[in-house]
């Protein structure tokens, strides 16, 4: 806390003697588990973070914006910080500035900076980079981005990536991302394509994208991956259903920093934990066979502030899982309590893995 203190203070100071208004916004995180790891050995853990953020316009067409992220800290872990006298992480999550091209009505930001392809399948996560963007590009928005990925010493070695998604909302909202990756040292180059789309037809949603990769790796064949995601909802009023198909083929596609959410906590990432998954490790990239993931799931609110959930699903290769929990909004919009069971059997082992855990998230 006082590491956070003493960075707001020279805010307040430059905010008072420049007239500069900075909005500040954040999310405090804390959230503790207990679970078995392969062997059946039992576990458990409680961590938490901090991510700050702070945007103001320095001029006309000109925004900067960071969001700093004290964490994660597990407790007890010097590598965290989570141990005594032991210093917290801080890091930039964003750290940008955001330039408006009047004469092409473009935005252009670069620096640290946030993207997500509408599923999370390749990309969802902070980089080093610059994005071009724009609402009007022949009636459709338009992105194009470059991301370093690997910086050395020698140009060969470096890792280079770039993607163009372009969107509309007419007829439904749709779009195409493509994306390049370059690393000439090891003769391995990844190409993308991906369409989606998001459709509401009350009381359902359906968010949906297929995607094609071709891997070059020299001197060997190109191998080519093909897989679909498809995320359903339906809305029935007493309760909520829905349903999350994965499939993707042999290669599957290139991802850079994934942040799929398909619901289970052991056999993928749920909405409260992402921790646990022992045995995710995004499978529909770079994977030796076909893979799918299905996962049902329902919702029913048991007051005005609560909610019940349940969700199973199968991993294919790796096993079953069941899990269960709730979510009550302590403050509404300020603080939310979740807790949550899960318990999954590995089909090539007969492991029976569980984690049982508690959330609690106050954004501001």
């Amino acid at each position: 806390m006082r590491k956070i203190v003493i960075l707001i203070i020279p805010l307040i100071l430059v905010n008072i003697l420049t007239a500069v208004n900075i909005d500040i916004d954040g999310v405090l995180r804390t959230r503790a588990a207990v679970y078995n790891d392969l062997a059946e050995s039992t576990d458990g853990h409680i961590d938490n973070r901090l991510r700050l953020g702070m945007s103001t316009e320095l001029a006309p067409g000109l925004n900067f914006r960071t969001r700093l992220q004290f964490g994660n800290v597990t407790w007890g872990d010097a590598a965290t910080g989570g141990s005594i006298n032991s210093a917290v992480k801080i890091s930039a999550y964003e750290l940008y500035l955001e330039y408006l091209v009047y004469s092409i009505d473009a935005r252009i930001r670069f620096g640290q900076q946030c993207w997500a392809d509408p599923l999370g399948l390749i990309i969802d996560g902070s980089f080093s980079g610059i994005m071009l963007s724009t609402n009007e590009l022949i009636g459709f928005k338009a992105e194009l981005g470059f991301i370093k990925v690997l910086e050395v010493d020698d140009f060969d070695h470096d890792g280079n990536y770039f993607l163009a998604n372009i969107s509309s909302s007419f007829p439904i909202p749709w779009g195409i991302l493509t994306s390049a990756y370059y690393q000439p040292s090891i003769n391995n180059d990844s190409y993308t394509l991906m369409p989606y789309l998001d459709m509401s037809l009350a009381p359902l949603r359906v968010r949906a994208a297929a995607f094609m990769g071709a891997h070059i790796n020299n001197p060997n064949p190109t191998d080519i991956g093909l897989g679909t995601a498809i995320k359903s909802t339906a809305d029935l009023g007493a309760f909520k259903i829905g349903a999350d198909i994965l499939f993707a083929t042999k290669n599957g596609i290139a991802t850079l920093f994934p942040y799929y959410k398909n619901g289970l906590y052991i056999y993928g990432i749920g909405h409260y934990n992402d921790s646990v998954n022992l045995y995710w490790k995004t499978p529909y990239s770079d994977n030796t066979d076909n893979t799918i993931s299905t996962v049902g799931s329902i919702t029913v609110p048991v007051t005005r502030s609560s909610n019940v959930f349940c969700a199973a699903g199968y991993l294919s290769k790796q096993g079953y899982e069941v899990n269960v929990g709730f979510d009550h909004d302590l403050i509404p919009s300020k603080m939310k309590v979740a807790g949550y069971a899960a318990a999954g059997v590995n089909e090539d082992t007969d492991i029976t893995n569980y984690v049982m855990g508690i959330a609690v998230v106050v954004p501001f």
